[in-house]
């Protein structure tokens, strides 16, 4: 979620009346609000970025807050509008221009291996003392734990055996190209189509018609987002 977003978190009606607390990543805090009976929460003062584990009852989640997100709602919903086939003339809401733009956002973000935003994320590291181990995600600018930075794609760790780190990464503002990849990747989420989804291609009158396969021509089979990820991927830095 963002700071513009409806702060309201739903967990279900069967967490009525219990106590949703967060744990955020980065500083620490504590926060704990009453789920309603509607199973829904309204969460105040959530610090940015920050990612905070959510613990309602037996239920585990994680809620990233972001300065932004790569696109709008709208842009998901408006896409392909001009040819009157996109997602607003299928009928889909902002509930599922939402998760689809969620979708979209992992798996550029994902292929780029970098955040497009400031974020904050952990993992568990394993090594001996003084080696060098890549992150997960590029763009590091704020590190914790015991470990060295070594770029803002590794660390040299302390002491061997296990540790976890927390980290910020992502930069701002998001470029347009990205927005609307993002945008067109989400919105082919919510266009159905009448081709079978493992069909590699298709006979016409001209001839056998070939389609371009996601993982295979592409992180996504869409020439214009793939376009954009092979722009914006970045490589991790090795150091000896």
């Amino acid at each position: 979620m963002a700071p513009g977003d409806l702060p309201i978190i739903s967990v279900g009606e069967g967490f009525a009346g219990a106590t949703a607390a967060l744990s955020g990543l980065w500083d620490g805090a504590e926060l704990s609000f009453e789920v309603g009976e509607d199973g829904t929460f309204e969460a105040e003062g959530l610090d940015c970025p920050e990612t905070y584990e959510v613990r309602v009852g037996w239920m585990r989640c994680w809620l990233e807050v972001v300065e932004a997100h790569m696109c709008t709602v709208d842009a998901v919903l408006d896409c392909g509008s001009e040819r009157g086939d996109g997602p607003r003339a299928s009928g889909a809401t902002e509930a599922d221009a939402f998760e689809a733009r969620e979708r979209a956002c992992s798996v550029i973000e994902g292929a780029c291996s970098m955040s497009f935003v400031p974020v904050v994320s952990s993992e568990g590291l394993w090594g001996e003392e003084g080696d060098w181990v890549p992150l997960r995600w590029t763009g590091v600018t704020e590190i914790r734990g015991d470990v060295c930075p070594r770029s803002d794609s590794g660390v040299r760790l302390r002491r061997s055996g296990n540790t976890s780190v927390s980290y910020v990464h992502g930069r701002g503002p998001v470029p347009a190209d990205v927005s609307s990849a993002c945008a067109r990747l989400a919105a082919s989420y919510l266009v159905p189509s009448s081709i079978p989804d493992r069909a590699v291609g298709e006979s016409t009158d001209a001839g056998f018609l070939r389609f371009t396969l996601a993982g295979v021509d592409g992180e996504t089979g869409i020439p214009e987002v793939d376009a954009v990820i092979q722009r914006h991927r970045r490589s991790r830095a090795v150091v000896l």
